[in-house]
């Protein structure tokens, strides 16, 4: 089985029987974010969470489109869909693919994988505007590569963590680098590496490490 097959098992594994026919001929790192969304749903669950998707018109669907590239969380070019996810006692929050969001200078990034308030994403939907990164209750910057990560990228998402004005900002690869990891580990950012399908160890540890974020979101909304 090939790279792209497993990851196209692992994401059957987690969203059952809806359709995702618009990944199956995209690339290994679109479906790799797909992946990680997915693992992020997964954690909710754990956490006691109702997950169901909806399109962009708030209309619920097992029709699962995702971005392939970064767009507008209040597009309608197409009918892309995102995740809506509550917890008990009405803390309800949306995970979206490739969205934009808007950074403390003003100017938009692309969140990989992004976990908003509900209230936030219905709010853009309503008013063409972007996610504000004080909305974010965490972000997922997703990286998958045939080879050991550059330093580049390391120095590239703690700009993009210091934008978002938040530790809860994950950057999470399919493969690692030594510079990458002493990067990130001396800023004391988050991160993750070897997350792939077959290793059940690494994507269970970070399963936890979301299940910890979304945790303290419900109690700090009590």
């Amino acid at each position: 089985m090939n790279n792209k097959s497993k990851l196209l098992s692992a994401l059957r594994k987690y969203l059952g029987n809806r359709k995702i026919s618009n990944l199956l001929n995209n690339s290994n790192s679109d479906l790799y974010e797909a992946y990680i969304f997915s693992i992020v749903l997964q954690a909710a669950k754990l956490q006691g969470a109702n997950v169901y998707f909806e399109d962009v018109n708030g209309i619920i669907t097992n029709n699962l489109l995702f971005r392939t590239s970064p767009g507008n969380i209040y597009s309608k070019a197409k009918n892309y869909t995102h995740a809506v996810v509550e917890f008990p006692d009405f803390k309800i929050v949306e995970v979206h693919i490739g969205v934009k969001v808007a950074g403390m200078s003003g100017v938009t990034h692309e969140a990989d994988v992004a976990i908003i308030e509900r209230s936030e994403g219905e709010t853009c939907r309503i008013q063409n505007v972007h996610p504000r990164h004080t909305k974010l209750i965490f972000a997922v910057e997703c990286k998958y590569y045939f080879t050991n990560l550059g330093i580049n990228l390391a120095r590239s998402f703690l700009g993009l963590d210091k934008e978002f004005n938040s530790k809860k900002v994950f950057f999470v690869s399919n493969t690692t680098s030594r510079s990458v990891e002493k990067v990130l580990s001396r800023h004391g950012r988050n991160w993750d590496r070897n997350i792939i399908p077959r290793f059940n160890n690494d994507a269970n540890r970070l399963t936890s490490q979301f299940q910890v974020v979304f945790r303290d979101f419900i109690a700090s909304r009590a």
